[in-house]
């Protein structure tokens, strides 16, 4: 049987959606232009110090919450033996053909999608409704498929066009050029030839690489059970991008880092950058998911990784330099940039309560209860947001909720 991947909440079940990570692989620049600074996020730095470069907003980069799944499911427990899950277990398609190595053969390109049919049929009153067949490579049905269940699209068509797309992303049957080229196909994973144990994600239109990009690749790859490239991508991500420091930015990630690339090496300037909050949370995230599917007894603890930053958010102590936790212990909410006057807000696309439960559920138990509460505050931080006439959410939020 297919291993089941189960990301689970209070109240009702989450999915985590690879195909909408897909599509957000990488912040982007809308003229391609190098990133800008919002003029009044300034930085607290000591005398003679360069300040960090802060990370431009990113208006929708944090997941839409999914429709609830089918009740009824059951729950493995967790690594920590913590008894049976709450939520349903959410199963992935099966794992992508040879994504050992990029450049490998793959299945072939998959038919185009069919129309959506001209009409729906009406309902007839008095009949129950009538679950969509599982498929074998998915033995559970986790949330809701509504390209089957609304446009009629067989489930095997849905998962070989997913299957496409992470193919084409990783690189793998594609042919493409091991060496990141910009206005040509469709790779962005890309494994460093001076060392392939190491890989990243690029961002093609600013030539970078970015830790919420860095993140979406791993989630992508825990999500398709891509072990191989998804521990290319934590061994990057651990060993030239994370701070190993004594101060509040402790286990924290720079956010961006310019690409400089030929084909016998490939080198990222991260400089001075710090953390961009949103790429840490979900590298979080992907590590507790990857305890979940395969252990954490091979060559990487993802349990002990995970744990590591997620307690960082929560109890790092504050530094010089303005340098701050990206939780703010007031609020108990994720900050801007945690640093100088930008840690004194927050961006609404930054809230991710549904990972906050899990954080709860897999990480350190003396965490937990504010974790919970975390959830709480961003699920009430979404509403107090909101334009009440849009519904939409500012690019910058106050922690009352207004906007900055």
């Amino acid at each position: 049987m297919t291993p089941i991947l189960r990301a689970r909440r209070r109240g009702g079940p989450v999915c985590l959606s690879a195909v909408a990570l897909l599509s957000l692989a990488c912040g982007v620049s809308g003229d391609g232009s190098d990133p800008v600074v919002p003029a009044f996020a300034g930085s607290a730095t000591a005398p003679g110090a360069e300040p960090a470069a802060l990370p431009p907003a990113e208006e929708a980069n944090a997941p839409a919450e999914m429709p609830p799944a089918v009740p009824g499911a059951t729950a493995a427990p967790t690594s920590r033996g913590e008894g049976p899950d709450e939520g349903i277990s959410l199963a992935p398609m099966s794992p992508v053909e040879g994504t050992d190595e990029p450049g490998s053969d793959s299945p072939a390109a998959t038919p185009e999608m069919p129309a959506a049919p001209d009409a729906t049929p009406p309902e007839q009153p008095g009949q129950p409704e009538q679950p969509a067949p599982a498929s074998p490579d998915r033995p559970t049905r986790g949330t809701t498929n509504l390209f089957t269940d609304l446009l009629g699209i067989p489930v095997a068509e849905v998962d070989d066009r997913v299957r496409l797309v992470v193919n084409r992303l990783f690189g793998i049957g594609t042919n493409e050029s091991a060496i990141p080229q910009a206005n040509t196909g469709y790779r962005i994973y890309y494994q460093l030839p001076q060392d392939p144990s190491q890989a990243f994600i690029w961002c093609a239109d600013a030539n970078d690489v970015r830790s919420e990009g860095q993140s979406y690749g791993m989630m992508i790859a825990v999500q398709m059970n891509m072990q191989a490239e998804f521990d290319r991508l934590w061994r990057f991500a651990q060993q030239r991008m994370q701070f190993a420091t004594n101060d509040a930015w402790n286990r924290y990630f720079r956010w961006q880092g310019q690409v400089t690339a030929n084909a016998n090496q490939i080198n990222v300037n991260f400089g001075q950058n710090g953390p961009a909050p949103d790429g840490d949370e979900y590298f979080a995230a992907a590590l507790y998911l990857a305890d979940r599917r395969w252990g954490s007894n091979g060559a990487i603890n993802y349990e002990q990784e995970a744990d590591a930053i997620a307690s960082a958010m929560l109890n790092n102590a504050g530094g010089g330099q303005g340098r701050v936790p990206i939780i703010n212990a007031q609020s108990n909410m994720v900050v801007f940039f945690p640093q100088g006057n930008s840690a004194g807000f927050s961006d609404p696309s930054y809230h991710l309560p549904a990972f906050y439960e899990l954080f709860a559920q897999d990480g350190n138990p003396g965490d937990a209860a504010r974790w919970r509460q975390l959830a709480e505050v961003s699920r009430q931080y979404f509403v107090r947001a909101a334009n009440g006439n849009t519904g939409l959410h500012p690019d910058y939020a106050n922690f009352d909720g207004s906007p900055n």
